[in-house]
């Protein structure tokens, strides 16, 4: 286990220990000037006081999640070939996203990269670079544009347009969607 990982256990445990009213202030003193390290405490706090969906994920979802979010800070500020990293965006099935700057071409551009431990395989490199090639073939307003495949460091990436916005898990978190507001999406999806 990690120092990180480590850290994060015994803030969680010993949070869970207080009253909720002294949490924020425990919190403040322990995480100091460190919000990521807050934010991940305080999720897990949040999950765990959820009655009945604490236990019914497994924990390497709920663990993973955080992590790959702290990971995604770690190449925040660097770079992938001549793109410059500005901010994680997410995760998916087969990568990490960034926004990044084309030093090139002087544009904002999304950058999918396989993940670390997927950097050596073969299979994965493959899956990715037909997924661009998938997208690449077709044109649609609805399809982001493909502008590059490429390697940096032995990672396979493809670097696309940014399409800003939010995900959809992010407007389906606050609770299910009435009628109305589905039916917007779905033409969009569909045009």
């Amino acid at each position: 286990m990690s120092e990180r990982h480590r850290q994060i256990e015994e803030l969680f445990h010993a949070a869970l220990k207080l009253e909720p009213s002294r949490r924020d202030s425990f919190l403040s003193d322990a995480c100091g000037s460190d919000p990521t390290l807050r934010s991940e405490i305080e999720a897990l706090i949040s999950a765990h006081e959820q009655p009945g969906t604490f236990l019914n994920f497994p924990a390497v979802e709920v663990g993973g999640e955080l992590i790959m979010e702290t990971r995604g800070d770690m190449l925040t500020g660097g770079r992938i070939a001549h793109y410059a990293v500005r901010d994680f965006i997410g995760r998916g099935g087969m990568g990490e996203v960034y926004r990044a700057h084309d030093s090139r071409l002087g544009r904002d551009v999304a950058v999918k990269i396989l993940p670390q431990e997927e950097s050596g395989n073969s299979d994965s490199q493959a899956r990715l670079l037909r997924e661009a090639r998938a997208a690449a073939s077709l044109n649609h307003p609805n399809i982001c544009t493909v502008h590059e495949v490429g390697q940096s460091d032995g990672r396979a990436y493809i670097a696309m347009e940014l399409i800003e916005g939010q995900p959809l898990s992010a407007l389906i978190s606050k609770g299910p969607l009435s009628p109305a507001e589905l039916h917007p999406l779905f033409v969009e999806a569909v045009k």
